[in-house]
């Protein structure tokens, strides 16, 4: 159960979401998201995948997430007894990642790795992109990798270059927004996060421009109702802003957003 809440369920959506979607925008018809490959590559997107995400971050952050209140009950703080069994679940995830991945097609295998390399990076020293302003939300692009891996699935190709920015856009703007909360609890440990250097209306201003540019991207390549979907995410950006609301607060409504946009997304570049 401790390996459960470590990974984060709240936000399985965030790399399996991607998965789903970059299948999808790759079939011809619904069914061929019916094989053994996609059901598999899902499964290792939705639970091994965070475990490896967040149980490094975890593994890497015990000197910051000491000041993070949402340690103490949203999430769960690592305590010094859990590390050996943790880190062996992260070492086992990245292997089953790259494992799964070699059986497919090559391009597949490539962004998987990718995923686990930018995962690692983004945590662990020397890169440790976390503490790296401006690099550290760009890097979360990392969260796109397994669309790309889904679409190669299929394919075997790379996706369009129009879907990797708007779905980079989106990944960097949603790394930001996350960490406008962790504001006070970063500067206590000394990291200089994007959002500790420009502050929360700034960031927010940024995350609206960054949504701005996916839903253009969007509406540009995609389908009117798609754009429509993703104009949510500047506009509730805008608001949070404009109407001083509590940051924090709006967070933890993310996951619900992200999983009733994902939906239309998948189902719309599915069907239309």
């Amino acid at each position: 159960m401790k390996l459960i809440k470590i990974s984060r369920p709240r936000f399985w959506l965030y790399t399996a979401g991607p998965f789903m979607v970059g299948a999808a925008a790759a079939v011809s018809e619904p069914q061929h998201l019916l094989s053994i490959p996609f059901f598999v590559g899902l499964l290792y997107f939705l639970f091994p995948a965070n475990i490896f995400l967040y149980g490094i971050n975890d593994l890497a952050d015990r000197d910051t997430d000491r000041y993070n209140k949402k340690k103490s009950d949203k999430e769960h703080r690592l305590r010094q007894k859990e590390t050996r069994t943790l880190t062996i679940a992260v070492a086992a995830s990245a292997l089953a990642g790259i494992l799964l991945a070699a059986t497919q097609h090559p391009i597949a295998l490539m962004y998987t790795v990718l995923y686990l390399v930018l995962g690692a990076a983004y945590s662990i020293p020397p890169t440790r992109f976390k503490k790296r302003p401006f690099i550290d939300s760009a890097s979360n692009i990392l969260y796109i990798m397994p669309g790309l891996a889904g679409y190669a699935l299929i394919t075997g190709t790379h996706a369009p270059v129009w879907a990797v920015l708007a779905g980079w856009t989106w990944s960097w703007a949603m790394h930001l927004y996350s960490a406008i909360p962790d504001i006070q609890p970063d500067k206590k440990a000394g990291l200089a996060t994007t959002a500790v250097i420009i502050g929360r209306n700034q960031s927010l201003v940024l995350c609206a421009a960054l949504w701005t540019i996916t839903a253009i991207l969007a509406g540009v390549y995609t389908h009117p109702i798609i754009f429509l979907a993703a104009l949510i995410y500047p506009a509730l950006a805008l608001i949070i802003l404009i109407k001083h609301l509590d940051v924090e607060k709006m967070y933890w409504k993310y996951p619900y957003i992200n999983a009733t946009t994902g939906f239309i997304l998948f189902w719309g570049v599915l069907l239309l």
